[in-house]
């Protein structure tokens, strides 16, 4: 697997355009939540030495009262293993929606009821 550092000029013209497209969907009584989904193994380790800054992107929008959510720095997000390194499993996924679902509910970012089939 193969994964290269952007261009900072790039990075940057992306972070620019993040809180403008967030503000149209806001516009029209919607919200953004950006999730870092959970990765592992060597693709983990990969992830954190190309792209060591991530956390610095994390904070531009935060700053900009964009809501993310990094399964690293959540506990109950950041104990699934991808047995791809990259997806994970089918029988965690019901565990992980939940878990989500938590965090979201917790930060007061979804209101109403317990959601669920109908």
């Amino acid at each position: 697997m193969w994964l290269r550092q952007p261009r900072p000029a790039t990075t940057k013209a992306v972070l620019q355009r993040i809180p403008v497209w967030v503000e149209a969907v806001r516009k029209h009584g919607g919200d953004v939540v950006f999730v870092r989904m959970p990765i592992s193994g060597s693709l983990k380790r990969l992830t954190e030495q190309t792209y060591p800054d991530r956390d610095h992107w994390i904070q531009v929008l935060a700053a900009r009262n964009i809501t993310v959510i990094d399964f690293a720095k959540e506990p109950t997000l950041s104990m699934f293993n991808c047995p791809d390194e990259s997806h994970l499993d089918a029988d965690d996924a019901e565990r992980f929606s939940a878990a989500l679902a938590g965090i979201l509910k917790d930060r007061k970012l979804v209101t109403g009821g317990e959601a669920g089939p109908q």
